[in-house]
């Protein structure tokens, strides 16, 4: 949960558009409803968006610190541009997302909270070095204005997120376990994954990217479990 602010840097795309031609007059009327349908969810989809965009207030309330709309709306908009690239409909997923960003923001809040009351601190040296690595992703000085300029970011906006990240990071990274993974763990996802794939790749090949997945997967539900603990400690009101 080492969070990075990637997700204010990028320009968020318009809705895609659907176009389909046919080669009869069956095939034209129905690329036509189908069209039109599409349309009509891209439509509702908009004033969803719309709608929640005008919404006005904290989305939440944590131990009487407010969680600003406009993060919320940032953080929601992006996950359902990752979802748009992966080629999956969001359209029937609006709720379950919102529940997502929501509880997301909550859980950061909630071990930002914790981390302060247990003094956890930041230092000029890891946040420089943090925000230099931030700043590395881009090819040029000039592009860095540009999307910096483009999302109203300044470098002291960009570095509070950063060193609120870092202080999260610290925290979760005392209080959790390097997760250990087994063979057997390994064989047993492996098999499922076969499963599902003709052709999968021989074990050897992907025994390192699972591996990966099954210690991120132990590490959030550690983090989860942080979570669920401070939260039944906790004032939250949740307001979409």
């Amino acid at each position: 949960m080492k969070k990075m602010i990637l997700m204010m840097m990028i320009a968020l795309a318009a809705m895609i558009g659907v176009s389909a031609c046919s080669q009869d007059s069956d095939d034209s009327k129905q690329s036509q409803s189908s069209n039109e349908s599409q349309q009509d969810q891209s439509s509702s989809d908009d004033k969803k968006a719309s709608s929640e965009k005008e919404a006005t207030g904290p989305v939440a309330v944590v131990n009487g610190k407010e969680l600003p709309r406009k993060d919320f709306n940032t953080q929601l908009e992006s996950m359902k541009q990752k979802y748009k690239q992966m080629g999956m409909d969001v359209s029937k997923k609006e709720d379950m997302l919102k529940k997502n960003v929501v509880d997301q923001m909550v859980g950061a809040e909630l071990i930002s909270q914790k981390a302060d009351k247990e003094g956890v601190k930041v230092t000029d040296k890891e946040l420089d070095k943090r925000y230099s690595d931030f700043t590395d992703q881009f090819k040029s000085e000039e592009q860095r204005k540009k999307a910096f300029k483009d999302n109203d970011l300044t470098e002291k906006k960009v570095k509070d997120q950063l060193k609120e990240n870092l202080k999260i990071s610290k925290y979760i990274d005392k209080n959790t376990e390097e997760p250990k993974v087994s063979d057997k763990e390994i064989k047993e996802q492996y098999d499922k994954m076969a499963e599902q794939q003709d052709d999968a790749p021989k074990l050897d090949k992907v025994k390192p990217t699972i591996k990966k997945q099954l210690v991120q997967q132990k590490t959030q539900k550690q983090i989860q479990s942080i979570v669920d603990k401070l939260r039944k400690e906790a004032d939250v009101e949740v307001k979409i």
